[in-house]
C-alpha cells in the first residue's frame, strides 16, 4: 500500500489488549508486524495487493474519491480485509482464531471462510491509520455459545470492519454454518455490508463519516448484542463446558 501515498509523517494507532493505545510514526501508511514470512509477503500477498486490491482502493485511500463499487471490487476489498485481519490476529502468538486449513485455503484460492462479514465506512481525515481488534466469547453453558473475532482498521479515508463468528466447541451447533449479524439502524448511514456479496453495487463514501469517539463506538458496537431466546437457552450441565462473558476481550 505504500506506493499509493506520498511519503509523509503518518501516525498508526493500535489499541492493545489492556485497553491502552500505542502510537507509531512512519513515512508511509504501513506498519511492519513481523508475523509474515518473506515468501508469503513477496509472493501471493504482494500479488494480491498489486493485482487485485490496488485497482479498487487507490483513489479511495489517496483522495477519498466517491466511487460505485461493483461485486468484483467489493470482493477485492473483502479479501484485503480478511488478509489484514489474519495478520493482525497473529501479532499476538497463541491467540490464532482462524484454523490452519482456513488460512491455507485462503492463501491458495482467496476463499474467505464461512461466518465472516465485512462492512465498509469512511473517515474525514487522511494520513492516519488505526487498528482495533479483540476476541469476544459468550457463556459456554448456552445452546448458541459462540466465539467472535473483530478487526476494524482505517487506511486514510477508508475504514473496513471484519467480524468472524463460529460456534464454540461447547455448543451442539459446532461445525454448522453460523447465522449472520445485522447492524442496528443507527449505523445504516455510516457503514454498508460488503461481504458476503448480495449482487448489489455499493456507493462509497456513505452519507455519514466516522471519527473521534464515534470511531471508537463503531469498533465496539458488537460487544453487546441481543441474542434470540433459542440461542441463549441454558444447556444441561453434561453438555456445557467452560464459561465466559459476552464480551470477554482477550486481544
Amino acid at each position: 500500500m505504500n506506493k499509493l501515498l506520498e511519503p509523509f509523517p503518518y501516525t498508526f494507532k493500535f489499541r492493545m489488549p489492556d485497553g491502552n493505545t500505542r502510537a507509531f510514526l512512519g513515512q508511509h501508511l504501513s506498519y511492519k508486524t513481523g508475523v509474515v514470512c518473506g515468501t508469503c509477503n513477496n509472493g501471493w500477498m504482494a500479488e494480491l495487493e498489486n493485482d487485485i486490491v490496488k485497482p479498487t482502493m487507490k483513489g479511495m485511500i489517496e483522495h477519498g474519491f466517491p466511487v460505485t463499487l461493483l461485486p468484483r471490487g467489493l470482493a477485492s476489498l473483502a479479501v484485503f480485509a480478511f488478509k489484514t485481519t489474519v495478520v493482525v490476529n497473529h501479532m499476538r502468538p497463541g491467540s490464532e482464531f482462524f484454523s490452519r486449513s482456513e488460512r491455507r485455503r485462503f492463501a491458495k484460492s482467496l476463499t474467505i471462510p464461512d461466518g465472516v462479514q465485512v462492512w465498509i465506512a469512511s473517515r474525514p481525515r487522511k494520513r492516519t491509520g488505526r487498528v482495533v481488534s479483540y476476541v469476544a466469547r459468550t457463556k459456554r453453558n448456552m445452546l448458541g455459545s459462540f466465539d467472535m473475532y473483530l478487526c476494524t482498521f482505517s487506511l486514510s479515508y477508508l475504514v473496513l470492519q471484519l467480524v468472524a463468528l463460529k460456534w464454540s466447541s461447547a455448543s451442539p451447533l459446532h461445525g454448522l454454518p453460523f447465522v449472520r449479524f445485522k447492524q442496528e439502524a443507527k449505523w445504516e448511514k455510516v457503514a454498508t455490508q460488503i461481504w458476503p456479496l448480495d449482487g448489489m453495487a455499493v456507493s462509497w463514501p456513505p452519507p455519514e463519516l466516522i471519527d473521534g469517539e464515534l470511531f471508537d463506538e463503531f469498533c465496539d458496537r458488537w460487544t453487546a448484542i441481543d441474542l434470540p431466546e433459542w440461542a441463549s437457552a441454558t444447556l444441561p450441565m453434561s453438555c456445557a463446558t467452560g464459561a465466559g462473558n459476552v464480551a470477554d476481550r482477550t486481544s
